[in-house]
């Protein structure tokens, strides 16, 4: 789908050396010491950057379907507009890297949004597990960057707490079934991501 997103990736990634900075900060993960585990590595970031638009949609649906689109509508707003923002923690115009700052916070709102969710129906709200990918990124971006990142999230998802005071998530008798089953587009990046984490040592489990 040719959405403006998907169309932003796909100019970063047309800036000239787009994939140098990348590589080289991939290149000092522990583990990676080998081409093909770099390229591995490379293809499954590049995976999660992919994923954002399909998640952002995802998340829209299933926020309309549970009732509760009108709380998820700013954050999708504020996902997105920082997605679409080139000069941002990362700027855009370093490629590859430019885009990992915008995919954490893409991941983690998803994350904590499934996790608020979870707390109040019993169910997801998307059946995604995002949490091998947050790791691999928090380790890429590093401490002061993801700080800031979860700082916003955090906020963001209590303020859209505040407003629906808990109800309008339980507003239904029944907890819903997952909106999105794990792998709803393909399965790839969750399943790479968590397999390079666990090859270059670093714990899912933050």
């Amino acid at each position: 789908m040719n959405d403006p997103l998907t169309s932003h990736i796909e100019s970063m990634r047309r800036i000239p050396g787009a994939s140098t900075e990348l590589r080289e900060r991939l290149g000092q993960l522990p583990g990676v010491s080998t081409q093909a585990q770099l390229d591995q590595c490379e293809q499954a970031v590049n995976g999660a950057v992919d994923a954002i638009p399909h998640i952002i949609r995802q998340m829209a649906a299933a926020g309309q379907q549970s009732g509760i689109g009108h709380l998820l509508t700013p954050i999708l707003q504020q996902v997105t507009d920082y997605f679409l923002t080139q000069d941002d923690l990362i700027p855009d115009s370093r490629g590859n890297l430019g885009l990992l700052d915008d995919a954490y916070l893409a991941h983690l709102y998803l994350q904590e949004i499934n996790r608020a969710y979870k707390m109040s129906t019993g169910s997801l709200l998307l059946g995604i597990d995002c949490s091998g990918t947050i790791a691999v990124l928090r380790v890429i971006l590093g401490p002061q960057i993801t700080a800031q990142l979860d700082q916003a999230v955090i906020q963001g998802v209590d303020q859209a707490m505040q407003r629906s005071e808990y109800q309008q998530l339980i507003n239904r008798n029944q907890p819903l079934s997952p909106t999105g089953g794990a792998g709803a587009w393909g399965n790839s990046w969750e399943d790479e991501m968590s397999r390079v984490g666990a090859e270059c040592g670093i714990s899912i489990n933050w």
